[in-house]
């Protein structure tokens, strides 16, 4: 049945009914595509506010930090803009001794403090326990008010966890686009460096970014050799060199110091002066130890596959105070020269005496695996600690390299003299061999020779020569 033979009064019903349901669909329709158009739009806000803020403290975060840098600097010629490199003191202690998450609640309640006293001024967590603040159209003298009053704030309100108080502080540095340049990078880094300088004067303080400053210039020094180390690695750059040390008696073996060198994009040969420091102060030390066992481990089998005999019998590879603290350092070492096929007996790790008293345990355990294996040790810069001689019986060591302090002056200084005769008297009664470091003259050479140390090192006996060198070029 058809709606066209219904009743026209029944057929209007209908249609009148058909309408309001229509109406309800569309209504409905209406309804759930502005659910999900909010739902969008509140996705969409979500996915903004994610990329931008930080999850644990809601503050910006790096990334827009560094954005929003990029946009007032583009005005700062007008408008000068300051940064504010906030370092968190004592966090770590709080974070290892209550855990993870007292040190969460601590980074949460320092931001919202944080917030309060910077106000509207662009306020980011960049990592860590680290934070930053932008302000545009004021001076450094502006902000470092700004930041002395942050570490008040800071400092005011202990953290109380699990009944236990634990007072926070901050280092900051404040640097100004005026100082550091129109380069976000290059003003983060500028109050980077600042807040180092006030964690290194004593923590819970401000310092300001003066390029001029002595302490600035060098530290600008040692990032430009810290980025240097890291092209040479990667480049290949970085070279061995030697110091062959001259026997001073009938049968001793001879032997030689291994140098590091560093090549320029030039070609030239840089000293270790352009970046050992440096490598020191920002721990990269034991990347470049493993580099230079690994190199000197390969060279050495290198030579035993093409049967080429060294003039030497054994290298001498100076061990830094980062890798003998290492616990990992003595496996790398020990598989390194299993993997290359090396006789041990072929090496010597040279460490020095202060680095030796300052990881003493660490020292002793590396010390006694080395000598097990078969390899030697000798304790370089001997004499130039307080307590050299009372922790001479706990180093089972091979060699005793005097420091060349008391070598310089030898021929001519009495008193140099009678302590290295004690030394030497000393390193005898122990059964090690001595080694006179810096002889740089005939005259101190005798007087080495007339003191019974066993070798002698330095320009008048061999200056520094490539590692190859070692090896006739015949014999290769």
């Amino acid at each position: 049945m058809t709606i066209s033979l219904l009743p026209r009064s029944f057929r209007a019903r209908l249609v009148g009914a058909g309408l309001i349901v229509g109406a309800v669909v569309l209504g409905l329709l209406f309804i759930t595509n502005l659910l999900l158009i909010e739902r969008y739009l509140d996705h969409q806000t979500n996915a903004r506010t994610e990329a931008s803020h930080d999850p644990l403290t809601q503050v910006f975060n790096r990334r827009a930090f560094e954005t929003h840098l990029q946009a007032v600097l583009g005005d700062s010629a007008s408008h000068p803009v300051v940064v504010l490199y906030i370092d968190l003191d004592q966090f770590k202690a709080v974070n290892d001794s209550c855990g993870h998450a007292a040190g969460d609640e601590l980074l949460v309640g320092i931001a919202q403090r944080l917030s309060a006293r910077v106000g509207r001024r662009f306020l980011a967590r960049l990592g860590g326990d680290e934070f930053g603040v932008v302000l545009t159209g004021v001076d450094e003298t502006h902000g470092a008010g700004l930041a002395a009053e942050i570490i008040a704030e800071v400092r005011g309100t202990p953290f109380i966890w699990e009944g236990r108080s634990y007072r926070v502080g901050a280092s900051i540095g404040v640097a100004s686009s005026k100082a550091a340049g129109l380069s976000p990078k290059a003003l983060m880094i500028a109050a980077d460096t600042a807040c180092f300088g006030a964690k290194e004067l004593g923590r819970n303080r401000v310092r300001l970014f003066d390029p001029n400053e002595e302490y600035f210039r060098q530290r600008d020094e040692d990032l430009r050799a810290i980025s240097h180390i890291d092209e040479a690695l990667a480049a290949g750059r970085f070279v061995l060199f030697q110091q062959r040390l001259m026997p001073l008696s009938e049968g001793l073996p001879a032997h030689a110091e291994v140098l590091l060198r560093v090549r320029n994009a030039e070609g030239g040969i840089e000293p270790p002066g352009a970046f050992i420091r440096a490598a020191e102060r920002y721990n990269l030390m034991g990347y470049i130890d493993r580099w230079v066992v690994e190199a000197c481990c390969r060279q050495l089998a290198a030579w035993q596959a093409q049967g080429a005999a060294p003039v030497v019998g054994r290298l001498a590879i100076n061990v830094s105070g980062a890798s003998l603290s290492d616990e990992r350092f003595p496996d790398f070492v020990a598989s390194t020269i299993r993997d290359n096929g090396v006789d041990p007996e072929r090496l010597c790790f040279e460490i020095t005496e202060s680095c030796a008293i300052a990881s003493l345990e660490a020292a002793l355990g590396f010390i006694d695996r080395m000598r097990k294996m078969g390899a030697s040790v000798a304790l370089d810069d001997f004499g130039s600690g307080l307590s050299s001689f009372a922790y001479l019986k706990r180093f089972e060591v091979d060699y005793l390299k005097i420091d060349g302090l008391f070598v310089t002056h030898l021929d001519r200084d009495p008193a140099d003299r009678a302590t290295v005769a004690a030394m030497v008297t000393l390193a005898r009664a122990n059964g090690l061999r001595t080694v006179a470091e810096f002889v740089s003259s005939a005259a101190i050479l005798e007087a080495c020779e007339g003191l019974g140390i066993d070798y002698a090192q330095g320009f008048h006996c061999h200056r520094p020569e490539p590692l190859a060198a070692l090896v006739p070029a015949e014999a290769c």
